[in-house]
């Protein structure tokens, strides 16, 4: 079992990284509280409570070895003031009452008698007690001056987290207490504290390479120790070693299981070295690299694995980020060609690269690309320099400088399709079908990702990040802090002191709801957020749309590598449909500054796993423009990522002049909810009549003010979710025009106020992937002849001689299936989509024949799944 798997660079050396690795771990971490019987009890002095909290023993009554006090005067207005936290696990989900058992003996009734209390990271809620002078039970939560109801939460199985605030001086807290109805005696004062569960912390993996380099053929001359020494096991477990290499012996009776080993290396090229270290209950955890030469112009960093990324950097014209005469990132142009093994060839672009740090001023070129194959790579650099010659693509323009030519080699070893996300499962391709496919696990993608926001780059843990004058926010992600998790990259802003745990703890969070792409635009001047930004600066010059910020790119690496980690796809969407912004660059044409901005995102972000470059949303250039940007973004993307182009509300026709041309490989559709099974259909089966199937992704559910708005998750899991996944389509969920503390197109803060939704989307998704051969179902929906019209009526899809589904928006009507060209006899099984589990299962049915089908729930008012299950 893999648990908090971390990759890193292992030190050989070289100069630190600009980001920084915290531990993964935190000692004397104990484990989550557990329920049991429907009862929770968890004593205050056990959050280990730190700061204005005084512990005391004065009053008597209280449970345990003591009761808190808040000491820290009154904060009505600013909670998160000496946060201490429970960690807790619930087994059933449900409606669980919450009771804080608490004192306050001030003569006002209304005075001292509160704390902020928050959930999972949502909203700071006043938790107050309207009893005084004795210990009681007595817990409202206040929402506003009118609602003020007994405290209570809505869990979901699983873990959470209960977070305390100081709020009102010298207010007493003793235990708590979470329950549900079916609870025995739940404040009985007679229950011991809750059990916890035990935790495993994994491994932390650290190599040292010594020397990190030898001489270009070297011939087996130079010992290279490999030391992992300082590996450790937070729980003090033994740990066993691994070496994996490539292109080198092991020498001095050493061996691939040696805690320090002993290699030797031919030095005619770059060796790739993978630690990895496990306990004793098989956490594991990695470090890797490459044990360079010494003379090659060209430095080889990575993980030096299939699907991992890798980076060659040169030392060349030292400038920087703000330079005009040559302009670094116009006026030279870096490619990179690197040679597979089996000699067929790729060309990616480099970047200025500053210091290699994430500092603007310095002379490291980069060229970073992922690798399909393992063997022995070859690379070759090609720099050149002349006016806008980074745009050129004609290889022989400029002049050869620095270290043109300059060549080298490095080996690559096998994938690991247990790694993270997407570098297990590899590179997302257009297959020329109506889905992705991972290129490792030959696998199809059905997209269940998030739309909103829009502005998800515009964060305030990015360096030089400015609000100028739009309709959205600057994001620090506050509620999603607690999920950022120890050894999860961290960086701070330079200019706000925000570090970067908002926005990785949110990619956590995402991940772990099954949300597995992000839509978002990478540029938003002129537009509705305007502090979204690759530039220097946020004018409309050719100075400031010419130059790149180095620093926020840096950063901007780290979250978008992260995003792919936990199996994140992210759409980068490249105008927006306000005409300022649609006319930022070049005046709406393809010309220098638009050019030089897709090159940049290519050359910085192609290499990840899972892009979609989207041209436009809601797209205004004419059908000539557009090709010409999907033309140059094809000539400059080594991987050919798809290329799409978003749509207004509820039109499609502007595809009528784009299928069947090799630019252009997605839809992404903006659609009314009641339209979302026709839309998909229409687009689906234009993209086929034109011989080029496109992934055809419903992007943006409308109306704009609406969207899904956390309130209306089994509406769009109704309406929307299945009549998508059933036709063959993806989809991503835009979360409506709302402010905060809801939030949504251009101010969501919280993606939890979006859980249900997520939840449902992967459960649909789970069930398509674990069932049936969903790459080959084609939509079907006429066989349900006697469903409910409600929510768009049944959705299905299926094949002759295969398997079929349906998924029912209500049961009441009794449905009456037309199986006259279906053949064999089906197992009919009901699933429930709420939870995703086998609920009930019917009389099997014979194929070529209409018959009725027998509701076999207790609830056909709901919504369900039927799976006829072909023998």
């Amino acid at each position: 079992m893999r648990t908090n798997t971390i990759h890193r660079l292992f030190a050989v050396g070289s100069a630190a990284l600009a980001i920084t690795m915290a531990p993964a771990f935190a000692l004397g971490d104990d484990g989550p509280f557990l329920a049991e019987n429907g009862l929770l009890v968890m004593e205050m002095e056990s959050g280990s409570p730190t700061g204005s909290w005084l512990t005391e023993t004065n009053l008597s009554g209280f449970t345990g070895e003591s009761y808190l006090r808040w000491n820290g005067g009154n904060l009505f207005n600013t909670p998160g003031q000496d946060v201490f936290a429970f960690d807790f696990e619930i087994a059933e989900a449900g409606r669980y009452h919450f009771r804080l058992r608490n004192r306050h003996d001030h003569p006002d009734s209304t005075e001292a008698n509160d704390v902020w209390v928050r959930l999972d990271g949502g909203a700071w809620v006043k938790t107050f007690s309207w009893q005084r002078g004795q210990w009681t039970w007595t817990t409202q939560h206040e929402f506003s001056h009118t609602d003020k109801p007994d405290a209570e939460y809505q869990l979901t199985a699983g873990l959470h987290r209960l977070e305390f605030s100081g709020r009102s001086q010298d207010f007493m807290l003793d235990r708590i207490h979470l329950f549900h109805d079916g609870a025995a005696n739940p404040l009985s004062l007679a229950h011991p504290e809750s059990n916890r569960g035990s935790t495993n912390d994994s491994p932390i993996a650290a190599a040292r390479v010594v020397p990190g380099e030898v001489p270009v053929d070297d011939g087996f001359s130079t010992t290279v120790t490999l030391d992992s020494s300082n590996c450790v096991d937070p729980d003090g477990d033994a740990l066993s070693v691994f070496w994996q290499i490539r292109g080198a012996r092991f020498v001095d009776g050493t061996g691939p299981r040696s805690r320090t080993a002993r290699i030797r290396v031919k030095g005619d090229f770059a060796v790739p070295v993978r630690l990895q270290v496990t306990d004793t209950i098989s956490a594991d955890d990695y470090d890797f690299g490459f044990v360079n030469q010494v003379g090659t112009a060209g430095r080889v960093d990575g993980a030096g694995m299939v699907w991992h990324p890798v980076t060659v950097s040169f030392r060349g014209p030292a400038t920087n980020e703000r330079a005009t005469a040559p302009n670094p990132f116009l006026d030279y142009r870096f490619n990179l060609k690197l040679t597979r093994p089996d000699g067929t060839d790729m060309v990616v672009p480099g970047f200025f690269d500053g210091d290699g740090l994430g500092n603007g001023e310095g002379n490291v070129w980069r060229a970073r690309f992922t690798p399909d194959a393992p063997g022995i790579w070859t690379y070759t650099a090609s720099f050149r320099s002349g006016e806008t010659v980074a745009n050129s693509l004609d290889d022989h323009a400029g002049e050869a400088v620095y270290f043109d030519g300059a060549t080298g080699r490095f080996g690559v070893l096998e994938g690991d399709s247990q790694a993270p996300g997407l570098l297990g499962k590899g590179r997302l391709d257009y297959v020329n079908d109506f889905y992705l496919q991972h290129q490792g696990s030959g696998k199809p993608f059905i997209k269940t990702g998030t739309n909103s926001p829009e502005n998800f780059m515009g964060y305030a843990g990015f360096d030089g990040v400015q609000d100028n004058g739009g309709v959205g926010i600057i994001h620090e992600f506050a509620p999603h802090v607690q999920d950022w998790n120890p050894g999860d990259p961290l960086f701070v802003s330079s200019t706000s002191g925000v570090d970067s745990k908002g926005i990785i703890g949110a990619l956590n969070y995402l991940g772990e709801q099954g949300v597995n792409s992000l839509y978002f635009l990478p540029m938003n001047l002129g537009g509705d957020g305007q502090e979204t930004t690759p530039f220097v600066g946020y004018e409309k010059t050719h100075f400031d749309k010419t130059h790149y910020d180095i620093s926020r790119l840096h950063q901007w690496n780290h979250v978008l590598n992260h995003a792919q980690e936990q199996g994140i796809l992210v759409q980068f969407v490249l105008a927006e449909t306000e005409w300022a912004n649609e006319h930022w660059l070049d005046e709406g044409e393809m010309g220098t500054e638009r050019k030089l901005f897709f090159r940049e995102l290519v050359a910085r972000f192609g290499y990840l796993n899972g892009v979609k470059w989207n041209l436009c949303e809601e797209n205004d250039y004419p059908i000539e423009t557009l090709r010409e940007m999907a033309s140059y973004m094809k000539a400059i993307d080594a991987y050919r990522h798809p290329v799409a182009v978003h749509t207004h509300p509820n039109d499609v026709a502007i595809y009528q002049d784009l299928v069947g041309d090799p630019l252009f490989d997605a839809a992404s559709v903006q659609y009314a909810p009641s339209l979302s099974d026709n839309l998909t259909q229409m687009v689906r089966n234009m993209t086929q009549a034109a011989g080029r199937r496109w992934i055809v992704d419903m992007d943006e559910n409308g109306t704009w003010n609406v969207g899904a708005n956390g309130s209306n998750s089994d509406e769009m899991r109704k309406e929307v979710l299945y009549d998508v996944l059933f036709s063959n389509g993806g989809i991503e969920w835009y979360a409506g025009y709302h402010t905060l503390p809801l939030g949504g197109d251009v101010k969501m803060e919280n993606f939890r106020t979006r859980e249900s939704l997520f939840r449902f989307s992967r459960i649909a998704r789970e069930f398509l992937e674990e069932h049936v051969d969903f790459q080959a179902l084609v939509p079907m929906d006429h066989i349900v002849t006697t469903a409910t019209e409600q929510f768009g009526g049944a959705e299905a899809m299926g094949l002759p001689g295969n398997d079929v589904v349906i998924f029912l928006p209500d049961a009441l009507d009794a449905p009456s299936l037309s199986l006259l060209n279906l053949h064999g006899t089906f197992r009919v099984r009901w699933f429930d989509p709420r939870t995703g589990e086998e609920v009930a299962q019917g009389p099997t049915l014979e194929g070529g024949q209409t018959q009725p089908l027998q509701v076999m729930v207790s609830q056909p008012e709901l919504d369900w799944i039927v799976f006829l299950d072909r023998d």
